[in-house]
């Protein structure tokens, strides 16, 4: 999988919702990137409904996620190229989610708000109870691995929580060294 790849046009998918530009700077619930799915070594951009290209899935590349509400939502560009609608292109991957936290890391372990210096991505995932217990109240304080609050309202109430950590290595660090302007 490879992160951030300079040929990825957040705006296209993110339209939906008035968002017209992952800001990495701001919107830590938010991520996309890419994948080669066909192995021939280049990220397809998304085309025209009409591209014939496109037809069946045939070369979307370009995968999304974001915090909707408490709804984990995936975007995957290949339903978006068969279906050319961008609002069933966001299917819901898990419910109960409370935060969802993208920290980047750069080469040096340092947190960067540039994607493009970033070699590691920090995950964080707040998942909640459907349910309430009223036996149980909740004191916690969740943090992402920078030791920063990922929720300020998860604290008081009666949900029983449990929060998911990892880091992801991006692969491809070298080969993406472009400008950037700060935003993808």
């Amino acid at each position: 999988v490879g992160v951030f790849d300079t040929n990825f046009k957040p705006y296209n998918i993110f339209s939906d919702i008035d968002k017209l530009d992952i800001d990495y700077r701001y919107d830590t619930d938010s991520i996309a990137f890419s994948v080669d799915k066909n192995g021939n070594g280049i990220i397809d951009e998304d085309a025209d409904p009409g591209d014939t290209k496109f037809k069946n899935g045939e070369g979307a590349e370009f995968i999304a996620y974001r915090l909707d509400g408490n709804r984990l939502q995936r975007f995957d560009s290949e339903i978006f190229s068969v279906s050319h609608n961008v609002a069933n292109s966001w299917q819901v991957v898990a419910k109960n989610v409370d935060a969802l936290n993208f920290v980047y890391i750069d080469i040096e372990g340092n947190k960067t708000l540039n994607p493009n210096d970033a070699t590691l991505v920090e995950v964080s995932i707040l998942m909640r109870d459907s349910k309430k217990d009223h036996k149980y109240q909740d004191h916690n304080i969740y943090k992402n691995k920078q030791n920063e609050p990922i929720c300020d309202y998860c604290q008081a109430d009666n949900y029983r929580r449990t929060l998911f950590r990892t880091s992801i290595n991006i692969r491809n660090y070298e080969k993406r060294k472009v400008p950037v302007e700060g935003i993808i």
